[in-house]
């Protein structure tokens, strides 16, 4: 059986990331001699190269792809047994990275991971506010441990679990002609022109993918970065936005009118890259978190009846 230990794997994959020693070396906080020392140490146990040596650097060969794949496997793997293992000594601990989105979500999030922390008082929370592309990427990238974002995102490379809903609504001035509808479509949003609040952001993409169908132009008139900057704009009178029902800060002259589409009733979701890898601790919220949701749906159900 060919064996080799944590410190030749975390070589060989840094270098295989970087291609090239020297800079792999500098990131493991090491001589690239010793770098090169393991490398040649595991060829001669295997008995075929692992790394194609040029002049602009290094890239795995072959057998090389096949260790570098099973080599991150197994240091993931080491580094998931650690933390697990390290919760024994003492109580549940580590830290937990969260990202959720602007929402009213994030007021029942809040609550449900402060019950959490509470009930594992050594466990640290992290929670950052991002707007649903960023909170995705933030996941499939290892910065956040789990996000709460809406299910229209890409979350195809992403395991997925229910959290809470809410429901988009249409904000304009008291004069404004939508402002006396009891219910508004994307149709009508777009005729007029609209605040954008965060660019990019999936509600604004599905009001202009809206009114492509509908053969209208979709006019984004102001960007903001804020909901309380857009509340600003559209008091000026200067656009109408969407928002979150149960945001509007304390602006005199403004009314709210329901979004009827059904894409404004939004199913945000727990996600991650893979819940069986999680560390303890982020799993135990997880396991909270959809606790949560399934108590709250059972009292819904017990009050209506």
């Amino acid at each position: 059986m060919r064996l080799f230990d944590t410190v030749s794997l975390k070589y060989f994959c840094a270098v295989c990331k970087e291609e090239n020693i020297a800079h792999a070396a500098a990131k493991q906080a090491t001589v690239p001699s010793a770098v090169s020392k393991r490398i040649s140490a595991m060829e001669q146990t295997i008995g075929t190269p692992l790394l194609q040596r040029g002049s602009r650097g290094v890239k795995p060969t072959p057998a090389g792809m096949v260790l570098w794949r099973y080599a991150n496997e197994i240091l993931e793997l080491m580094a998931q047994m650690d933390k697990e293992l390290s919760t024994f000594a003492d109580d549940v601990r580590g830290k937990v990275r969260v990202c959720g989105p602007f929402s009213p979500v994030m007021e029942l999030l809040s609550k449900d991971i402060g019950n959490f922390m509470r009930q594992y008082p050594h466990v640290q929370v992290e929670i950052i506010e991002k707007v649903t592309t960023e909170i995705v990427t933030s996941v499939e990238t290892g910065d956040a441990d789990i996000g709460v974002c809406w299910e229209a995102a890409d979350l195809d490379k992403l395991q997925c679990r229910p959290y809470r809903h809410d429901d988009l609504e249409l904000l304009v001035p008291r004069s404004h002609p939508l402002a006396s509808r009891d219910v508004v479509t994307a149709g009508d949003i777009v005729d007029y022109d609209v605040v954008d609040i965060f660019p990019g952001s999936l509600v604004s993409n599905r009001l202009g993918q809206e009114a492509s169908k509908l053969g209208k132009i979709y006019n984004c008139r102001v960007q903001v970065s804020s909901i309380e900057n857009a509340c600003r704009i559209v008091a000026d009178q200067l656009g109408i936005t969407v928002i979150p029902r149960g945001v509007l800060p304390s602006y005199e002259g403004l009314v709210t009118i329901p979004v009827g589409d059904a894409w404004a009733h939004r199913l945000f979701m727990i996600c991650a890259k893979d819940f069986a890898k999680l560390a303890l601790p982020t799993r135990l919220l997880v396991d909270s978190l959809s606790a949560s949701v399934a108590h709250a749906e059972q009292d819904h159900q017990a009050t209506e009846a």
